[in-house]
């Protein structure tokens, strides 16, 4: 893409919680007439004690899927990136 640009924000709401917002913008792909898209992805952490953290992740939250590019090998399919929700618990030793 010729431009593309990300805006992020963390935020810590409390001395236990984390709010995380990411904005990004992706200009259009004209030779393999991909358009352009924003892609918004946000993230609740709760840090459950000092080693453990869970999260609930959202990603394409504005759109339920977009191309992102053009398979290269020949192949006539774009490749889509879809709305997604994950919840992630992470332990560090």
């Amino acid at each position: 893409p010729q431009n593309q640009f990300n805006i992020r924000s963390y935020c810590d709401l409390t001395e236990d919680l984390e709010l995380d917002l990411m904005l990004y913008y992706v200009d259009n792909l004209s030779f393999d007439n991909v358009p352009n898209y924003i892609r918004f992805d946000a993230r609740l952490g709760w840090h459950i004690d000092d080693n453990t953290e869970l999260s609930i992740i959202g990603r394409n939250l504005f759109e339920r899927l977009h191309p992102e590019f053009r398979e290269i090998r020949g192949g006539s399919f774009a490749t889509e990136s879809e709305r997604s929700f994950l919840i992630e618990l992470m332990h560090r030793f």
